[in-house]
């Protein structure tokens, strides 16, 4: 049995929301188990959960069960917006709130947010509850750090 690279379209197409590059090259994906969703009626921030993992877990593996489960349930901040019995799928084929429409950046809540700015500007972000995500942060991230730093700022401050 040889080792055969994927095309890099798949790596595109499967490290946009999630997984880096080097996890999908083994078809390996983690997320979050909570979402922040531009809400489809006022366009401010939803907020998706999963039902299935458990209420504590940050970070969840697609080997787990509640990674496939219809449980996610999405709800409004600002109106009365709710969806309930979602799947994962169905939840990341909204747009994320954090999310710039400028630059190719995103993050899939303001802890996360706050956790990538942490990251960023190299202060020691190893102990946070989001650390286990650090090996899915973008090389060019980190390469343009002091720019990325400066849209989550924005970002926070929005």
């Amino acid at each position: 049995m040889s080792y055969q690279r994927r095309s890099s379209d798949v790596h595109r197409r499967r490290s946009h929301y999630g997984s880096g590059l080097t996890h999908a090259r083994y078809s390996h994906e983690v997320g979050v188990t909570r979402i922040a969703v531009v809400c489809p009626v006022c366009g401010r921030c939803a907020d998706a959960r999963n039902g299935a993992a458990d209420p504590h877990a940050l970070v969840i593996s697609h080997l787990a069960a509640a990674w496939q489960a219809a449980a996610w349930q999405a709800r409004c901040q600002s109106c009365m917006w709710r969806a309930k019995d979602l799947t994962r799928a169905a939840v990341i084929q909204r747009p994320l709130y954090f999310a710039s429409p400028y630059h190719d950046f995103w993050a899939w809540n303001r802890e996360h947010l706050q956790w990538l700015l942490r990251v960023l500007q190299r202060a020691d972000a190893n102990t946070d509850a989001y650390a286990r995500l650090r090996t899915y942060v973008p090389g060019h991230w980190l390469a343009a750090r002091r720019s990325y730093a400066r849209i989550v700022q924005r970002m926070l401050e929005s």
